[in-house]
């Protein structure tokens, strides 16, 4: 997985900064490995996810639903400054 390097504020909003992994895209090689194998991938990535959201949040604990609705406002604000299609 890439490392975070840098997170922060720009004039967009936020920015997080990620290391560069060298590979090729998941979409070319899929098909050419075993349904076995894919299905062994799913598993250990859903572990992987388990882990990531089992951790707490830092700071205080935001209600999600206003969380969400926060996102939503942002991203209608930017649909109609024409900055998200």
């Amino acid at each position: 997985m890439c490392q975070p390097l840098d997170l922060g504020n720009c004039a967009d909003g936020v920015y997080i900064l990620y290391s560069w992994i060298d590979g090729e895209d998941l979409e070319a090689v899929l098909p050419k490995i075993s349904k076995n194998e894919q299905y062994d991938l799913g598993v250990k990535a859903g572990e992987i996810l388990r882990l990531m959201h089992s951790i707490p949040k830092p700071g205080e604990q935001n209600n999600w639903e206003a969380d969400y609705s926060r996102k939503v406002d942002r991203n209608i604000e930017l649909y109609h400054l024409g900055i998200l299609c």
